[in-house]
């Protein structure tokens, strides 16, 4: 799929806006200011988007999908590494287990990183 650079550039603001939201949501569950500092839009072929997901299930990164549904659909995936997941779970669950690099995510932990 090609979009225009108009195109293009509405989405990315669209994508912009929503993750403001989801910083803003998290600095308030967090306590504590949250930045984005900047982020990529790729449009991606079945092909380049399978070759990404393969580099996904790395014992070093999880990835947390998110499906957008209504009028304007598609799936959205945040991507963090084991010590950015360490630190999530230090605000959110100070003195519970953290993930072991190479190592399913238990319950608790997928239900917190849920609530992003």
């Amino acid at each position: 799929m090609e979009l225009s650079k108009y195109e293009f550039d509405i989405t990315k603001e669209l994508i912009s806006i929503a993750l403001s939201n989801a910083a803003d949501s998290f600095s308030k569950m967090a306590n504590e200011k949250v930045l984005i500092q900047g982020f990529d839009v790729s449009i991606l072929e079945s092909k380049e988007l399978f070759d990404l997901t393969l580099n996904l299930n790395s014992p070093e990164q999880y990835a947390l999908k998110t499906e957008i549904k209504g009028r304007v659909i598609g799936k959205s995936y945040l991507i963090f590494s084991t010590d950015e997941i360490r630190k999530v779970f230090d605000i959110f669950a100070p003195g519970k287990p953290e993930p072991v690099a190479g190592s399913e995510l238990d319950e608790f932990q997928k239900d917190i990183l849920l609530e992003f």
